[in-house]
Formats: C-alpha cells, sequence, structure tokens
C-alpha cells in the first residue's frame, strides 16, 4: 500500500502508513527493516534529512543491541568485556 501511495504522489501517505508500521513493533529496524528503509528514502526524497538520519542511527542501534545479543550467547565473558568497556583503538576488546 505504501509503495502505491508513494508511486500515485502521496508521499505523505506513504510515509504514514509505513511509521504505523514500524510503531506497531518496538524498534522498526529490527522487527521489520524493510519498511524502516524505505520509509528513510521517502523522508530523504521529501527531504527530510534529519527524521531520516534519525530513522537510520535507530536502525543502526538496533542492530548493535542484537549483534551484542548474539555476542553475549556466543562468547560470555569477551562479549561482556565489549558491552561494558568497548574496543581500543587498534580494534582489540578493551579490559577497564
Amino acid at each position: 500500500m505504501a509503495d502505491l501511495l508513494a508511486r500515485r504522489g502521496d508521499p505523505d501517505g506513504a510515509m504514514q502508513i509505513l511509521r504505523a508500521q514500524a510503531a506497531a513493533r518496538a524498534q522498526a529496524a529490527a522487527r521489520d527493516p524493510d519498511a524502516a528503509s524505505r520509509l528513510a528514502d521517502l523522508l530523504a526524497e521529501r527531504g527530510d534529512l534529519d527524521e531520516a538520519g534519525h530513522l537510520l542511527r535507530a536502525m543502526e542501534a538496533s542492530r548493535h543491541a542484537e549483534l551484542m545479543a548474539l555476542l553475549l550467547q556466543v562468547r560470555g565473558e569477551e562479549a561482556e568485556r565489549l558491552r561494558r568497556f568497548g574496543l581500543n583503538p587498534d580494534g582489540s576488546i578493551a579490559s577497564a
């Protein structure tokens, strides 16, 4: 429906549908990356770069959280250190 509205020259209607679709989920990027990505594209085409950027940053944060959860499952202690302390400039995991 959103694609049809966009093709018919109604980007506001398309964005309304995509926002509702994204809002129905806790994080659009985690649960519906396609909708979030299409919404960011429509926002950028409309010239609303601030909102598009905010959405893209939220998508990236969601992906980061998913990666951290996966690392915690797989690599336990090392992943916990990464979560708590981040990386050293050389890319190794910091210890404090």
